[in-house]
């Protein structure tokens, strides 16, 4: 957690907030399965740059390498249904940073 809380850090003015959040088993899961857990920021679109898109994605993919975990960037609406818009690996490049920007700034 300590990277998400330095990149919230250099994303002061995207108002982030720090999303951690582990959801309940159901009845229809299976013991070996896990139930969903929703870690990451939660950013104001309305003030992103090419600059922050290219720090989130970078970011992002420093801690997929360390973790080898991949990640999902996706909005939310004011519904509460999320959106995967892009998807991070030890391998992404500019072309996540992009797509972020082209969608953050689209909203």
């Amino acid at each position: 957690m300590i990277e998400f809380e330095d990149l919230a850090a250099r994303l002061h003015e995207l108002e982030p907030k720090l999303v951690n959040f582990q959801h309940q088993k159901t009845p229809d899961m299976s013991p070996q399965d896990l139930p969903d857990w929703d870690i990451g920021l939660d950013l104001n679109l309305e003030a992103i740059t090419k600059n922050h898109a290219t720090a989130i994605a970078s970011s992002l993919q420093q801690i997929a390498v360390e973790t080898k975990r991949d990640f999902v960037v996706g909005l939310t609406n004011e519904f509460g249904i999320t959106e995967d818009i892009i998807f991070i690996h030890e391998n992404s490049g500019n072309a996540e940073a992009e797509a972020l920007c082209n969608i953050a700034t689209a909203v």
